[in-house]
């Protein structure tokens, strides 16, 4: 019990501090590039249609998802690992339980670390 109190403790921290850091619209698209694996050549080149799709996606999201519209929040690194999770428990995939099943045992839970991971590390 002691070991998830503290795991609990160390995640809510990266949540707070992630909540401090500001984010550019530049650095949201390289955010979902990174998180994705879908790099572009350099900054300036158009994306690759997939890139495309995931931005358009992800991009209202960041603006208006769950809690992302907060005083605090909005505009902040926490509001884009926030809206990358609820792509990834509420859009992406076919149904319900693929997401659920994905976001504990496969490539949504890669995702969903990697996420945290890079927004952790960009934000610095």
């Amino acid at each position: 019990m002691n070991l998830a109190d503290a795991q609990f403790e160390v995640a809510a921290d990266q949540y707070r501090w992630l909540a401090t850091r500001d984010i550019s619209v530049a650095d949201l698209r390289r955010y979902v590039d990174v998180v994705f694996s879908a790099p572009r050549v350099t900054d300036d080149a158009a994306p690759t249609p997939e890139h495309a799709r995931l931005f358009t996606r992800i991009a209202p999201l960041f603006e208006h998802g769950r809690g992302n519209d907060l005083p605090g929040v909005r505009g902040t690194w926490w509001a884009a690992y926030n809206a990358t999770t609820e792509y990834l428990a509420y859009l992406r995939g076919r149904n319900q339980d693929g997401r659920v099943d994905s976001l504990w045992f496969g490539d949504g839970a890669k995702l969903n670390r990697r996420a945290l991971d890079t927004a952790m590390r960009m934000a610095a």
